[in-house]
């Protein structure tokens, strides 16, 4: 089975056209966006990164509260491209 993967926004280069990306490797690879540690899996985000599918990593400000209450959390937490 070859599904197909499509993604838009930030992190993601615009108009990138990749040959393939395992589905394992979908996980990581968001994870990492959200910023979050993936539990054990057996994806690779170095291979997601291989794939030349993102932009330069995001960078946070530095005022932003490390909350982990999404409620209380403000748009200094916004990812800075």
């Amino acid at each position: 089975m070859r599904p197909i993967f499509v993604a838009r926004g930030p992190a993601f280069k615009q108009n990138a056209v990749v040959e393939s990306i395992d589905t394992v490797d979908i996980y990581p690879l968001i994870c990492h966006l959200l910023n979050i540690d993936p539990a054990p899996n057996n994806g690779s985000l170095e291979r997601a990164e291989k794939a030349t599918l993102l932009r330069v990593p995001p960078k946070f400000n530095n005022d932003c509260d490390p909350s982990p209450d999404w409620s209380t959390q403000n748009q200094k937490c916004a990812p800075v491209y």
